[in-house]
């Protein structure tokens, strides 16, 4: 791998030709974008190559501003924001990682006049236990209408706490083609990652395990050995999609455009044809050969002495869609869709058996199926598909008020019943001679659990429970004073049936109705140079037992902004000083199942009511950014190990980080 990297970095270097002086122009001669509503609609992408917030290198962070993780770089995590949390129906094993993974949900394709490449590299906090990242990326146009991308990332963490080590590797090919008919859109992403899983902290008897004030895992390892938690287990998990996206304008109908001067324009109608295909694999490959005596897992189904679990989740899908949009005069828009999509799915699940096993050996707990059979271990796979319709209308007036409706239903195969209704406003609108931005949006949603939620097959777990659908009803809306640097959103949620993994970190329902209710501010202050931006969250969980979270989530970044200008030479070096603090209050935290790298819920311990914060020197001279970072400055103000990310997994203490980025165009 390292000799690909290396290829890849060269042929970058020679196709980029001589580097520019200066990036002043580089976001004039790019665009970017993103794909979304199944890959059939462009959404504007910044290209970011400014300074400010440029110290957010944990991409899990750069999402959401309270999470639950493991503390170390790449670790799984899931946001301790409802409204962020991650509901694409795959297997439940992927979803902690997908902050990290490149996929064809956010594939970013580009169009530059210039060839554009960027490399960045993050470092800290030390040779034993660093945690670095890098990254290549190189984007260039063939033509004014073929572009190609290359992407490489790379997180190698080792951390503070033994055990907890991250390897990922992800690779991105992709591709997009913008003609005036024919519109094509391609990409290969593959991730690779490696972990090792410690089963988190577990206080020698000696010691009480209180989360206001405990040990360290490494030093309750030399304290008593017999005691500490920790597994010696790994993973793997690998996931590769292979996404292509093609449109096509059949024809246009245009009228004669009426040039006088109330009337500007034509009608021009044109039905686009869209087919798409999209391919992806998800597997978890889990291994804890200290067996029964690691303390992790109360259940053994197939085996006490090791756990060598393998699963593979396998889709393949194709969706074909007629639509029909018109405009009037080029300013109103118009536009209508059905589409039809089939999916194909195929699942495998391997655990391997102990040979040694015999009928007077009650340590495992054997599993009966259904039909009487003793499951002796697990080799299986499982197929089914999938037939779904969707369609929808749109409207576009001004680019001042947009509208949108869809509604999908399943007809056949596993999701059959399954349906969903979602609806949007975007407007803007002047109020007491301020402009506002209004974003509404509805949706409406009957959702059949994901296949693994009822069928999976482990050593150490296995559900075959059938599950109730999931019946939602989510209402948002965010009004926005762009000048102000101002917006307020408020989300509603109606939960029913909302399935949840349980205290034996089982997959269950939550049959009553539940809700859900928060309030997002985000204001930024500028006075001078002194910029300040804050964001707080407000949410209230009906049922805290079922969906804990904390009831407020508060971030602030204050900074000084100053560019320096050296007269001798012309150059120019912007400098940022400031500080990020994160709080949220006291909840009752997540439990981690690493053989399933899930989050479960738990009602005995609280973490939380703890701020964090973080010192930062940002620099930029030319198309160089820099930063240098002191995180978690005030654990030893306070107490060092009483802050958790999850229950028995503390934060990281103070570190040191810094971080470089280096863009090319030419």
């Amino acid at each position: 791998m390292k000799q690909l990297l290396f290829n890849f970095l060269i042929l970058s270097w020679f196709s980029l030709g001589i580097m520019a002086a200066d990036g002043s122009d580089s976001l004039a001669v790019i665009q970017s974008w993103t794909l979304t509503d199944n890959f059939t609609r462009s959404v504007p992408h910044d290209v970011d190559t400014s300074l400010p917030n440029f110290q957010h290198y944990h991409q899990g962070y750069a999402i959401s501003t309270s999470n639950t993780t493991l503390a170390n770089l790449g670790s799984p995590i899931m946001s301790n924001y409802f409204v962020l949390r991650n509901e694409d129906d795959m297997a439940f094993f992927l979803k902690p990682y997908l902050a990290y993974f490149q996929t064809a949900e956010n594939t970013q394709y580009y169009n530059t006049r210039k060839p554009f490449s960027r490399m960045y590299y993050t470092y800290g906090p030390g040779i034993s236990n660093k945690e670095q990242s890098f990254e290549a990326l190189h984007t260039q146009n063939i033509n004014s209408k073929l572009n190609f991308v290359l992407r490489y990332h790379n997180i190698s963490s080792r951390g503070q706490y033994p055990n907890l080590h991250v390897k990922k590797n992800v690779y991105r090919v992709a591709s997009s083609y913008s003609g005036n008919r024919y519109i094509m859109h391609g990409a290969f992403n593959f991730n690779r990652y490696n972990a090792g899983e410690s089963g988190g902290l577990k206080a020698p008897e000696r010691f009480e395990l209180s989360y206001d004030n405990v040990l360290p895992i490494d030093l309750v390892s030399r304290i008593s050995s017999n005691n500490d938690r920790t597994s010696r287990a790994t993973k793997t998990i690998r996931y590769y999609d292979v996404m292509v996206s093609q449109r096509l304008k059949l024809f246009t109908l245009e009228t004669e455009q009426d040039t006088s001067a109330s009337k500007k324009g034509g009608v021009v109608a044109e039905p686009v044809l869209t087919h798409v295909f999209k391919m992806d694999r998800a597997s978890m490959f889990y291994q804890d050969l200290t067996g029964s005596r690691s303390g992790v897992y109360d259940t053994y189904y197939f085996n006490t002495d090791k756990t060598v679990d393998t699963v593979v989740n396998y889709r393949v899908q194709n969706t074909l869609q007629l639509e029909f949009k018109t405009t009037f005069r080029k300013k109103y828009q118009v536009g209508l869709y059905g589409m039809a999509g089939h999916r194909f799915e195929k699942v495998h699940y391997k655990s391997e058996w102990d040979s040694t096993w015999v009928a007077t050996d009650t340590t495992l707990t054997l599993f009966i199926r259904p039909n009487g059979d003793t499951l002796k271990g697990i080799d299986q796979r499982d197929h089914f598909s999938t037939v779904f319709l969707s369609g929808g209308v749109y409207g576009n007036i001004r680019n001042k008020v947009k509208l949108d409706f869809a509604g999908t239903a399943y007809l056949a195969g596993y999701k059959a019943g399954q349906t969903e209704l979602k609806g949007g406003l975007n407007t803007q609108f002047n109020l007491l001679e301020h402009d506002l931005l209004l974003d509404l949006n509805g949706q409406l949603t009957n959702k059949k659990p994901n296949y693994l939620l009822e069928n999976f097959y482990s050593n150490n777990f296995i559900y075959t429970g059938s599950l109730l659908p999931e019946n939602e009803v989510r209402l948002s809306g965010i009004i926005g004073h762009p000048s102000k640097n101002f917006d307020i959103r408020g989300n509603y949620y109606l939960l029913r049936n909302l399935i949840y993994f349980n205290e034996q970190a089982k997959p269950e329902n939550y049959e009553q109705l539940m809700n859900y209710f928060s309030v997002e501010v985000t204001k930024t202050f500028y006075v001078w140079k002194l910029s300040s931006t804050n964001k707080l969250i407000y949410q209230v969980s009906e049922n805290q037992n079922v969906l804990p979270l904390p009831s407020i989530i508060a971030y602030n970044s204050t900074f000084i902004d100053h560019t320096f200008r050296f007269k001798k030479t012309g150059g120019e070096l912007e400098a940022i000083l400031g500080v990020d603090i994160y709080y949220n209050t006291q909840f009752y935290g997540y439990e981690y199942a690493p053989a399933l790298s899930q989050f479960y819920v738990q009602n005995s311990k609280k973490i939380g009511n703890r701020p964090m914060a973080d010192a930062y020197l940002n620099l930029k001279l030319k198309q160089v950014r820099f930063f240098f970072k002191t995180e978690h400055f005030n654990s030893y103000i306070t107490y060092p190990y009483s802050y958790f990310s999850a229950i028995r997994y503390p934060y990281n203490s103070l570190t040191y980080r810094f971080g470089v980025s280096w863009v090319f165009y030419d």
